[in-house]
C-alpha cells in the first residue's frame, strides 16, 4: 500500500480493486501504472440507477462506520469525491490511446506511490 496514503480510502480502493467487488464500476485499467476506472454518472441522467451506480460511494459511506446513519447516495458520492481529492488522484482523459468510456473516469495514483502497489 502506498506510504502516504495509509488511510481508510486507500485501503478501501485497493481492497475493492483487487477483489473486483464492484465489477465494471471500479476496476483496474493498468495496475502496474496505478490507473483505475470508476463509474461516475451524473444523478440527473435518465439511465441513472442510484442503488447500482452509486454502490461504490454508498459502500464507502458504510465502510466509514456510518452504517447507522441514513445517507442519500448523492451525499455519499460527494464525500467520496472529497476523500479522493485529498489523496491527489489524477483524473485522466485517456490512457495509452484507450478512450474514456461514457460515464467513467480514469484515476491514477501518484508516481511516488506506485512502488508500494
Amino acid at each position: 500500500m502506498p506510504r502516504r496514503f495509509t488511510g481508510k480510502l486507500c485501503r478501501y480502493l485497493f481492497d475493492h480493486l483487487e477483489r473486483a467487488t464492484f465489477g465494471e464500476r471500479l476496476r483496474w485499467v493498468d495496475r502496474a501504472a496505478g490507473v483505475f476506472q470508476i463509474l461516475w454518472k451524473h444523478g440527473n441522467v435518465s439511465s441513472s440507477t442510484p442503488e447500482e451506480d452509486y454502490a461504490v460511494f454508498v459502500e464507502w459511506h458504510n465502510f466509514k462506520n456510518r452504517r447507522g446513519k441514513k445517507c442519500d447516495p448523492s451525499v455519499a458520492k460527494q464525500r467520496f469525491r472529497a476523500a479522493m481529492d485529498k489523496m491527489k488522484l489524477s483524473i485522466l482523459t485517456r490512457w495509452k490511446n484507450q478512450p474514456l468510456e461514457k460515464n467513467f473516469q480514469f484515476r491514477k495514483f501518484p508516481e511516488d506511490d506506485l512502488g508500494q502497489l
